[in-house]
């Protein structure tokens, strides 16, 4: 019986669980007009502090999981949001995503031990470490990365059997407390999904254990593992471990990563290795920040490279930024000191696009498929006015880093050897 003129009358009913009447979900809108919004934070210990408030006290393990996934996801937005007003700059993006990819593992790993044990107890002398490998490991996550992790566990060969109800061998228990901690971090709940995890990089790759033991682990890699087990071991850092066993098991890949090599031989695999994934993977397309030749790609593979070759005469390169061991290029006699700051400068201009490219677009960049002020935004992003002058430059940063990578593998080449790796016929993972 409306007229065109009537008011509307209306009465709004609701109904809520009594027992849980705050709001399901993370407010992320409410950080952003928070005034700490405006503070760059990306240091590990306070995001580490952040994430732990966030989840708070939860009322069981499912409570946990859905806790856990609004907590990343109200940390990444703010982060993001952060990068999209100027508050962080990309590699400080970085590293925050990197502080709370690992602030969720650490708590995910607590988490699920404390639910495991009430089952099966705990192994004696038992301890289990997480090592963050790739973009993880090097603090460089973007918006929508993966996780790279390898997990090491040690315990008394004595007394292999767990102390709980359902007691289970040594070996049997950290496998399954792996499984449990990858599904923790993976499984889509009610609140979507948390990270992707990928395991490959541990021993043996997909044939191995999921998990592995300390002993063995080292052992492995100082007599079996190809070198592009050890390239992946360069970004490799501990994220959550019990009492000293982080500080054994980062001196041991310390160790690992500046055993002695013969650089000839770490030049020829690394150039072997790039070759294939471009034959694989192609590295023609310019907006492929990671492939393109002469892309992020190529200066990552290059810093590796200085790493293995040297790390033994320069250890305090190891487990340094990336840039750092770009420099250091210049004093080992691979570049100039006009080369080596140009390397560090490709790195961080391919390294701020696809931090822009992640966050802005989902999937694959596709210029043909972009809006165009999606294209401008990122030009502008890094100080270029227009995406056509961005790709110019990214052609020259790319053309300076394969000539100036050229001649540093040569100069490896040319080194006498002084020990060296064996090949091996395990072809690395690509993906």
């Amino acid at each position: 019986e409306l007229t065109a003129d009537s008011d509307l009358d209306l009465v709004v009913v609701y109904d809520f669980d009594e027992e849980r009447r705050e709001s399901a979900g993370p407010r992320p809108l409410d950080a952003v007009i928070d005034p700490a919004f405006t503070e760059p934070v990306f240091d590990e210990a306070r995001i580490d502090e952040q994430v732990r408030g966030l989840i708070g006290r939860p009322g069981d393990f499912e409570d946990f999981l859905d806790r856990t996934r609004d907590a990343a996801r109200q940390m990444r937005f703010i982060t993001g949001a952060r990068m999209l007003s100027g508050i962080l700059a990309p590699a400080q993006a970085g590293e925050a995503f990197s502080a709370v990819a690992a602030a969720v593992v650490r708590a995910s790993l607590a988490s699920v031990q404390e639910a495991f044990a009430h089952e099966h107890g705990s192994v004696p002398g038992g301890r289990i470490a997480v090592l963050g490998l790739g973009r993880l490991g090097s603090r460089e996550l973007t918006a929508d990365s993966d996780l790279d992790l390898v997990v090491v566990y040690d315990f008394d060969e004595e007394r292999r059997e767990s102390t709980g109800p359902r007691p289970l061998d040594a070996v049997v228990y950290y496998t399954r407390l792996t499984q449990r901690l990858v599904s923790a971090l993976t499984a889509p709940t009610r609140r979507g999904r948390l990270y992707e995890v990928d395991l490959r990089l541990r021993p043996q790759g997909g044939k191995g254990p999921l998990a592995s033991q300390f002993r063995g682990f080292v052992a492995y890699q100082a007599g079996e593992a190809e070198l592009w087990e050890h390239m992946a071991l360069t970004r490799a850092r501990v994220l959550a471990a019990d009492a000293s066993f982080g500080d054994e098991v980062a001196a041991a890949v310390a160790g690992i990563v500046a055993q002695p090599r013969s650089p000839a031989e770490v030049a020829k695999q690394v150039r072997a290795m790039r070759a294939l994934i471009a034959q694989e993977k192609g590295d023609r397309d310019p907006w492929d920040i990671k492939l393109a030749a002469g892309g992020l790609t190529d200066v990552d593979f290059l810093a590796q490279a200085i790493l293995l070759a040297h790390g033994r005469d320069r250890p305090d390169l190891v487990g340094r930024p990336t840039d750092e061991v770009l420099l250091a290029a210049a004093a080992l006699g691979l570049t100039g000191a006009e080369e080596a700051r140009e390397l560090v400068e490709a790195h961080r201009l391919f390294g701020a696009v696809l931090h822009w490219q992640r966050l802005m677009i989902a999937g694959p960049f596709d210029p043909a498929a972009v809006s165009p002020a999606i294209l401008k935004r990122l030009a502008a992003a890094v100080g270029l006015p227009d995406a056509g002058v961005l790709l110019r430059q990214l052609d020259d940063a790319r053309a300076r880093v394969r000539a100036i990578a050229a001649e540093a593998y040569d100069r490896m080449g040319a080194t006498p050897a002084a020990g060296g790796t064996a090949s091996k016929r395990r072809k690395a993972p690509t993906g």
